[in-house]
C-alpha cells in the first residue's frame, strides 16, 4: 500500500506520497506568453500552409498533424525531466481549428518525473481546454510557442520526498512573519515529511528564528481550503505558533506560485486510503 497526497492546481497539480493514502492537492495553473520575443527576422508564416495540415503531406510527408504536436511536446518535456520519468500527451484538434494554431483538449500525464531545480511528483495528469500556437514555430523550427496564455488544471501525486522538494523549491517564496516590527522568512524544511492516513493530514516543519515548528496540514471539513496547525516546541511560545498558523494557513489558500513561466494556484487537497 501507497500513501499518496494529490495536490489540485489551476493548471493541475498533483502531490503523491509514498506510504497509505493519497493526498490531492488541487491548483490553478496559467501559462503565460513566453518571456523572449520574437527575433526581429523569424520568417513569416508559409504562404502555402494548408499542405502541413492533416492528412496532407509534402515530398518528405511533413504535416502538422495532432500528432506531431504531441511528439514536440513529449521531447520538449523529455528534455527537462529525469531519466525515469514516463510522459504521454494527448492531443485534439480539428484541420480547420489547426490552420489557425488552436489545438485543445490536450492532456498530459506521466509518472516519476523530476525538474532540474528539483520538482518531482510520483505521477502527474495536467488537461488545458485550448491552445494557441505559433505555426510558424511549429513548421519551421518544430517548436511549440503559445501566443495566448493557457489555463488549466493539473493532479499531481506527491511521496514524502517529493512534497519536501516542493516546500524547499528555490521558486517557492517563502511566508513571512512580522515580529517586533520585522519581517522574518519561514523556512520549510524538506525532511521527516510525513503523511498519515489514520488522519488524513500531512506532517512538515518549518523553521522560524532559532526554533523549529511542527506542522499540519489537512483539508477543511466544510469547504476545500487547506488548513495548517502549528505546535510550538514550548509552550511558552503558543502566541507565536498560532499567528504562524494563521499565515501558513493563509499562504497555501493564496499561493501563486511561479514555476518558470507557468503560474500555480491552490485550488484542493485530499487524502485517500488505496
Amino acid at each position: 500500500m501507497n500513501s499518496v497526497m494529490l495536490f489540485q492546481i489551476m493548471f493541475l497539480f498533483v502531490l503523491v506520497l509514498n506510504e497509505v493514502e493519497v493526498h490531492p492537492f488541487n491548483l490553478n495553473m496559467i501559462m503565460p506568453l513566453p518571456r523572449l520575443a520574437r527575433p526581429p527576422l523569424f520568417p513569416p508564416m508559409p504562404s502555402d500552409v494548408k499542405k502541413f495540415l492533416v492528412g496532407a503531406s509534402n515530398k518528405n510527408g511533413v504535416g502538422i498533424t495532432s500528432g506531431l504536436i504531441s511528439n514536440l511536446a513529449v521531447a520538449a518535456l523529455e528534455r527537462r525531466l529525469g531519466d525515469n520519468a514516463s510522459i504521454d500527451c494527448i492531443v485534439q484538434a480539428e484541420p480547420y481549428d489547426l490552420i489557425r494554431g488552436r489545438v485543445g483538449p490536450v492532456v498530459v500525464k506521466g509518472n516519476d518525473w523530476r525538474s532540474p531545480l528539483g520538482m518531482s511528483c510520483r505521477a502527474i495528469e495536467a488537461k488545458v481546454g485550448n491552445c494557441m500556437l505559433d505555426l510558424a514555430s511549429v513548421v519551421q523550427r518544430q517548436k511549440l510557442i503559445l501566443t495566448t496564455p493557457a489555463r488549466g488544471n493539473a493532479l499531481v501525486t506527491f511521496n514524502s520526498k517529493d512534497f519536501g522538494n516542493f516546500l524547499t523549491h528555490p521558486l517557492l517564496q517563502a511566508p513571512q512573519y512580522k515580529l517586533n516590527g520585522e519581517i522574518h522568512d519561514l523556512q520549510f524544511l524538506k525532511e521527516n515529511v510525513i503523511i498519515d492516513p489514520k488522519t488524513l493530514s500531512v506532517t512538515f516543519f518549518t523553521r522560524f528564528l532559532n526554533s523549529t515548528y511542527r506542522c499540519i496540514l489537512t483539508r477543511s471539513t466544510t469547504n476545500d481550503e487547506a488548513i495548517i496547525r502549528v505546535v510550538s516546541p514550548s509552550s511558552s511560545d503558543n502566541n507565536v505558533s498560532t499567528q504562524i498558523s494563521n499565515i501558513l494557513t493563509k499562504y497555501f489558500n493564496s499561493l501563486i506560485f511561479d514555476l518558470e513561466g507557468t503560474f500555480v494556484s491552490y485550488r484542493d487537497i485530499h487524502v485517500h486510503t488505496y
